[in-house]
């Protein structure tokens, strides 16, 4: 059982079409945000969810509660962390969204 971060991106999808055709069974998390084209990303996931082995999950990495969720009830062996946002300059504009704000 692998739980992968960032799966709707190009590195993402790769790796999970790779485990999921060596029978691992994969959970797909990524927020989907648009800072490119997210019909790129649902396009990337059509291919995948016709496979048994393979769940996706629309969450923010930052929302806590959800995250805590996705793990207490996939329990996964394993971990893969691909979740980014493109280009660091976007980062130092824009921080709160790589944390949670409370």
């Amino acid at each position: 059982k692998v739980l992968i971060t960032g799966a709707a991106g190009f590195i993402g999808f790769h790796l999970s079409k790779s485990l999921i055709d060596d029978d691992y069974e994969i959970l797909n998390i990524d927020n989907i945000n648009d800072f490119y084209d997210p019909k790129l990303k649902y396009a990337r996931l059509d291919q995948l969810t016709p496979y048994n082995n393979f769940t996706f999950k629309k969450i923010n990495i930052v929302d806590r509660k959800s995250l805590t969720q996705s793990f207490q009830s996939f329990k996964p062996q394993k971990v893969v962390n691909l979740a980014a946002q493109v280009g660091e300059c976007y980062s130092f504009k824009n921080l709160y969204t790589y944390k949670e704000i409370k």
